[in-house]
């Protein structure tokens, strides 16, 4: 093992080996020194012990240009690897005395404390594991920061630094952080119900509103409907003041409360526009109107793409009365509306002339599948649905204005 003495001093040694704690003869040269000094062993950093913690003491006489002439340096005879573990002498100069801890400056590295050890100010490392306070720690990062065996600063992974006290989300570490993915929505947490987007909601309280103004004089709601993500679909008239007719109009806003977007479907109407959400996100809607200058009452059908742009239409031809009534979406895919005819009329769908309320079938493209004679369908509409976990999804205008708003179970 190396030794070491606590100063280096222009001294001449007389001794060909010494161990830790032998008294060491010393012949001087120079201005009177101490007569006795303590070999001080010094364990190598590698061996994983900390080293001796013990204060610097310059020697009588001796100045520190002195020392360096001679070879030597002064020693700390504290940790090699940090300057601040031993006493606090302001850089070799002599060792600041004191009574009590709080005479001590503060150390500049966490893992020290300040310490008033037999009257002098000593800064000793923390032991090994002290997790250091919240003013140094990162939190959300996956890490701990700790004392090590030396008196240094090291993170260690800590899997509880990613808990965000979310009962609604999923905590992880990744990517060197942590990520909150929300549970699966409807479980249950402390106040209510967990959201889909990691929120606990107490019952019947908003989760969000939101708003569109879609002009005119006035706008009545007819029907709303989600689709498989939970994104309401909104239709309705929109009554124009200038003209006392109504345009058909389709919202589309996201389970998270975003317009995705707003379609003026092109068409003067005079009834219900009703609609559906088919299992790939189309929109269908349908709708009665009448044709001017020809008295006639007729049924249109429009499908939308997902985004809202117009995929097809089916509209029966002016001159005729055909009365649209309630229509559905079968577990097959096929939309099924209601077709009435007037006065003894009929009317060829696409597979020749019917002459007796049905049943319209199309496929998801617009094609005519056949007509059900005495057929009903039992498709509702309302202003109002329930989401897949239980929140209600309700729409209504005042003026022009359409608000959406949704509401925890």
């Amino acid at each position: 093992m190396k030794t070491q003495l606590s100063m280096a001093l222009p001294l001449a040694v007389a001794a060909a080996a010494c161990a830790p704690g032998d008294v060491l003869p010393l012949v001087s040269t120079s201005e009177p020194v101490p007569d006795r000094v303590i070999v001080t062993p010094l364990a190598p950093p590698e061996d994983g012990v900390p080293l001796p913690n013990v204060p610097t003491r310059p020697f009588p006489g001796f100045s520190e240009e002195a020392q360096e002439g001679a070879g030597g340096s002064t020693s700390s005879g504290g940790d090699a690897v940090d300057p601040d573990s031993s006493s606090a002498t302001g850089g070799g100069a002599d060792p600041l005395l004191c009574t009590v801890d709080t005479d001590c400056p503060a150390p500049e590295l966490p893992c020290r404390v300040a310490r008033c050890e037999s009257g002098v100010c000593m800064s000793p490392a923390l032991p090994e594991g002290t997790i250091l306070p919240a003013s140094h720690q990162n939190p959300g990062d996956c890490a701990s920061l700790r004392c090590d065996a030396y008196g240094f600063a090291a993170g260690v992974v800590d899997l509880g630094d990613a808990d965000d006290l979310n009962a609604c989300t999923v905590d992880a570490c990744s990517d060197g952080g942590a990520s909150h993915q929300p549970v699966a929505a409807g479980a249950l947490c402390a106040n209510g119900t967990c959201g889909d987007t990691g929120v606990c909601h107490a019952p019947g309280a908003p989760v969000w509103k939101a708003s569109v103004a879609l002009g005119g004089a006035s706008a009545t709601v007819d029907c709303l409907a989600l689709d498989s993500d939970d994104a309401a679909i909104v239709s309705g008239r929109l009554n124009l003041s200038s003209t006392q007719q109504s345009l058909a109009f389709v919202v589309k806003v996201s389970r998270h409360g975003g317009v995705r977007w707003v379609r003026d479907l092109g068409h003067h109407v005079d009834g219900a526009v009703r609609v559906v959400v088919t299992p790939n996100g189309r929109v269908v809607g349908s709708w009665r109107n009448t044709f001017a200058g020809t008295g006639g009452v007729g049924a249109t059908l429009q499908a939308l793409a997902s985004d809202g742009s117009s995929l097809w239409e089916r509209a029966t031809e002016p001159g005729f009365h055909v009365v649209p009534g309630a229509f559905d979406l079968d577990p097959s895919g096929v939309v099924r509306a209601e077709r009435s005819l007037l006065n003894g009329s009929c009317y060829d769908f696409g597979g020749g002339p019917v002459c007796e309320d049905g049943v319209a079938r199309y496929d998801l493209e617009g094609q005519f599948l056949g007509f059900e004679v005495g057929a009903v369908v039992a498709g509702a509409c309302s202003p109002s649905a329930v989401t897949s976990w239980g929140a209600v999804v309700t729409a209504s205008t005042m003026g022009s204005m359409l608000t959406i708003d949704k509401l925890a179970p």
